[in-house]
């Protein structure tokens, strides 16, 4: 690994649907430790190019460099491996787990210890490091839209994630969690993770 190579790039990637052409030739480049506004309209292709990234979709052509080197993302646990978290626009939390379950869920336990017992200090501590308020032990299906976008940020931080994708992230909160988020993009960047925010508000990306 180079420290001076970015932290990601995509080079040349091509993604069609059917007769749609969704992707044409899209390069990207992305440091360390900074928020990357990717911005425009609906059907710009934006969250197409970050599905990418994440691996739920495959590229018809282009190439994908991680810290320096090319690699193969052929899954989301590809992506999640390499420390790529994604939180999407739509919650893909488990409703009926809480919220330490879900943060906790597929990460490996040591043997005869439960995952979630053995996670919970550690999502605790990082729960508390951000100024997270919400409750572990409450299922989210009672958790407010903005409490559960909490939960899925700690849940790509638990995984180390390096860089963070943020899939229009301000669609269900009001002013008071947009503030909110805000101050935990800024202390995501001191702790030196990147964050891509996607968003077609440039107000959001100014601030």
């Amino acid at each position: 690994m180079r420290e001076t190579a970015p932290l990601v790039e995509l080079r040349g990637v091509h993604k069609r649907f059917a007769d749609v052409v969704a992707l044409s030739d899209v390069s990207l480049q992305l440091g360390r430790g900074v928020v990357h506004g990717l911005l425009g309209e609906n059907g710009a292709g934006k969250s197409t190019l970050m599905n990418i990234l994440y691996g739920l979709y495959a590229p018809d052509a282009g190439e994908i460099r991680f810290e320096g080197r090319p690699v193969s993302i052929r899954s989301p646990a590809d992506s999640i491996r390499l420390g790529v978290g994604m939180v999407h626009q739509a919650p893909t939390l488990v409703e009926e787990l809480t919220a330490v379950e879900n943060i906790a869920l597929g990460a490996p336990a040591p043997a005869l210890r439960s995952p979630v017992r053995a996670a919970r200090p550690q999502i605790e501590a990082l729960r508390d490091s951000f100024g997270f308020d919400f409750p572990l032990d409450v299922r989210v299906r009672e958790l407010a839209a903005g409490v559960k976008q909490k939960i899925e940020i700690t849940r790509a931080l638990y995984r180390k994630a390096k860089l963070l994708i943020l899939d229009e992230p301000t669609t269900s909160l009001v002013e008071a969690e947009f503030r909110q988020l805000l101050l935990v993009l800024r202390r995501l960047v001191d702790a030196g993770t990147s964050v891509i925010l996607i968003t077609h508000k440039i107000r959001e990306i100014l601030e």
